[in-house]
């Protein structure tokens, strides 16, 4: 099988081809990150950690390249008028246990979200806004909202349906159900480290090979690896400098564009005696940073610097609003100021999950270094990573973040 390989977050099922036809053909998928509750369809929103929940559940609709909404299990969708969007539905469609997909699927979806369970999820917090879910046809249903939301096209590509019936009863305390949606994929095996998935007869959209596994491998160089091995097809998260190695092996490195702005969070609220609690060091310490050289050289022009976290075409981006010039001397200027001009000690907690993250952080301590101020980098899991930032327990004065 040739062997393809994602820089930053790529899907992997979409390329799953490479040996269509074959009796009995595999898709294996190595990455860094499984979402630890996969009969949930609605905990997450990013990739890779919702990888193995992509090919079980289908979205209402799917943003393509262009970030056009177009559609999937929704085949139209208007604004009737500012608190009312009608969604027509695909017809034929079943869950992987012979139950049909109907108009009433969605208005049970979106009476869990609306519950005091559902509100706690990513996805439930995401569709706040909707006040009720009407069924006026067999594949026609009425979303009614609490205030107007130009974006809510876009947001369908977030609700992903699970079989109404059988998964609310069989939810437990944690909202978790049986895995049956209307993907191409079932679930016949589930560990931590390994999640098998067998092609869904059923499915509207019938997958192009048989089997699908997905491998838990959190380093960045355990996946390169196990690709040299033979013993995955694609690795999600690798990085630019990775590409030279691919190629010998005869892979292909395939970058994609995602509305991912990545960058380290002050952890003020709980270490209030930190330095980064002066908005002059904050400052310096933007200022240290040469973002355009770790995007040229060390991310080879893949990425894009940035000065805020909303980016172009999403509401509430200001075009005016530049990333930090690079400007040492300023650095080093405010934190005079502050008071830090022999130096400071800092640290920050990251979860690297590839495409050359780990590398980035040490570039950053690098150009900090520069104006005097040492920052130590203590590396965890990104399942420990979201149980500190949920619960509150960030021992120091930074962390890396994404949003």
């Amino acid at each position: 099988m040739k062997r393809l390989a994602h820089l930053l977050l790529g899907v992997a099922v979409a390329v799953g081809t490479a040996n269509a036809g074959a009796k009995e053909s595999t898709l294996r998928i190595g990455t860094p990150i499984i979402a630890p509750r996969l009969s949930n369809p609605y905990v997450g929103l990013s990739l890779p950690s919702t990888i193995a929940i992509l090919p079980i559940f289908d979205p209402l609709v799917i943003i393509d390249a262009q970030g056009r909404v177009q559609p999937w299990l929704a085949t139209s969708w208007a604004s009737t008028d500012a608190l009312t969007w009608k969604i027509e539905l695909r017809p034929g469609v079943t869950f992987s246990n012979g139950v049909p997909f109907t108009a009433e699927s969605i208005v049970d979806a979106v009476q869990y979200l609306q519950s005091p369970k559902g509100r706690t999820l990513t996805i439930g917090s995401t569709f706040s806004n909707i006040e009720r879910a009407v069924a006026t046809g067999p594949l026609t249903v009425d979303i009614h909202l609490t205030q107007p939301d130009p974006m809510f096209a876009q947001r369908l590509s977030n609700m992903r349906v699970p079989e109404p019936k059988t998964w609310a009863a069989s939810l437990n305390k944690d909202g978790d159900g049986q895995s049956i949606g209307t993907g191409p994929f079932v679930m016949t095996k589930e560990s931590p480290a390994l999640i098998v998935m067998k092609a869904n007869p059923r499915a509207w959209n019938a997958p192009r090979v048989d089997q699908l596994e997905i491998k838990f491998l959190p380093e960045q160089m355990s996946r390169m690896q196990a690709l040299a091995a033979d013993a995955i097809d694609i690795a999600l998260q690798i990085g630019p400098g990775d590409r030279e190695d691919l190629r010998a092996l005869g892979g292909q490195a395939l970058a994609r564009r995602t509305y991912r702005v990545s960058y380290v969070s002050f952890n003020t609220a709980q270490i209030t005696d930190s330095p980064v609690t002066n908005p002059k060091v904050r400052l310096a310490m933007n200022y240290a940073i040469n973002r355009q050289a770790i995007a040229d050289s060390l991310l080879g022009g893949t990425v894009t610097p940035v000065g805020q976290l909303v980016l172009p075409g999403a509401p509430g981006y200001v075009a005016d609003i530049k990333p930090f010039p690079y400007d040492t001397a300023r650095a080093k200027a405010l934190l005079a100021e502050a008071g830090f001009a022999k130096g400071l000690k800092l640290g920050v907690t990251i979860a690297p999950g590839g495409a050359d993250e780990a590398s980035v952080y040490q570039q950053i301590a690098q150009d900090l270094s520069g104006v005097g101020i040492t920052m130590t980098i203590i590396p965890t899991a990104m399942v420990q990573m979201t149980r500190m930032m949920f619960a509150g327990e960030f021992k120091t004065e930074m962390f890396g973040n994404f949003g």
